[in-house]
């Protein structure tokens, strides 16, 4: 989550570049962010998703979406849908485009929070206090005098940017082997894939992945970041699942080959629709601040390049 952090919905317009049939749905854009040699020479070989561990499956382009970070509540602040995560599957709400009542096919969700499909949100780049790994979190940075948390993400005191960087090393709870920081943090998030395929996520969004553009307390380059970005994304798609790449813009270009497809948060808000200008193919979905039970998406649109427009 990149400027706010979302409560039940997220707040402003996000962006969906969904996947094409061979290739992201960015690709024809490529030729917008060049690759520098030095990005080029620290990222790993791309991963193909792994049919036989999983569906593989992507989210079309004409996909209505339901964005939900939190479980349903009721007017007394009491939580709802329990036999569904909390999650509301059956939410309906007016189109945007035609004002017609419409449903979601898609579910953008929290795993640790638990129809049609489901992608499941998982933190990357950060730790947060109330995950039940966090302690892993922690003993990892005791053993490595604080190396691993950086500053609070802005706004949250609750959640810290991590150290994804390979120059520094503490021992895993799990195995009291010796590993880098990326190491430990990649070793966590394939566990969390495994929750995320036991709670039946058909893809993946990783959050915080945009350490090297933030106030961190860390120092992370941004050769580094697309190193790890596509780390995860090759974790993802060992694992079986689709994934898609939140935010970081400046990089899509590099990381077209790692990811399916790419979300972009509030871009209405900051003017991030069209950049790289002039602009990326796909699909503008505004996200509504508001209650428990409102669809994301109503109709939606391709739109080509540099035409986007809200709906």
């Amino acid at each position: 989550m990149r400027r706010t952090h979302a409560l039940a919905l997220t707040a402003g317009t996000m962006l969906v570049i969904s996947a094409a049939a061979v290739a992201p749905a960015w690709a024809g854009s490529a030729q917008l962010m060049p690759r520098s040699l030095a990005a080029a020479a620290a990222l790993p070989a791309p991963v193909q998703c792994n049919t036989s561990a999983g569906s593989c499956w992507r989210p079309p382009v004409v996909s209505r979406w339901q964005y939900q970070l939190q479980g349903s509540v009721n007017s007394a602040g009491k939580c709802i849908y329990p036999a569904t995560g909390f999650i509301n599957t059956a939410i309906t709400g007016p189109s945007f485009a035609t004002g017609q009542q419409v449903a979601p096919s898609v579910f953008d969700i929290d795993i640790y929070q638990d129809r049609d499909k489901v992608i499941g949100y998982l933190d990357a780049g950060t730790a947060e206090t109330w995950r039940p790994d966090y302690p892993q979190y922690q003993s990892f940075n005791s053993s490595c005098g604080g190396c691993l948390f950086g500053k609070p993400v802005g706004g949250f005191r609750n959640e810290f940017w991590l150290n994804i960087n390979t120059n520094v090393s503490g021992t895993n709870p799990n195995t009291g082997q010796t590993e880098t920081a990326q190491q430990f943090i990649l070793d966590e998030l394939a566990a969390r894939l495994a929750k995320a395929r036991s709670a039946g996520a058909d893809a993946i969004e990783f959050d915080n992945v945009d350490a090297y553009q933030n106030k961190t307390g860390l120092t992370i380059s941004a050769v580094t970041q697309e190193q790890f970005d596509a780390a995860i994304a090759n974790l993802a798609h060992t694992a079986g699942f689709a994934v898609g790449l939140k935010n970081d813009l400046g990089q899509a270009g590099d990381l077209q080959p790692y990811f399916d497809f790419a979300i972009n948060e509030q871009c209405w808000q900051y003017q991030e629709c069209n950049f790289p200008a002039p602009g990326l193919q796909g699909l503008a979905i505004d996200i509504q601040q508001g209650g428990f039970q409102r669809v994301q998406a109503g109709d939606v649109e391709v739109l080509p390049p540099g035409k986007l427009t809200q709906l």
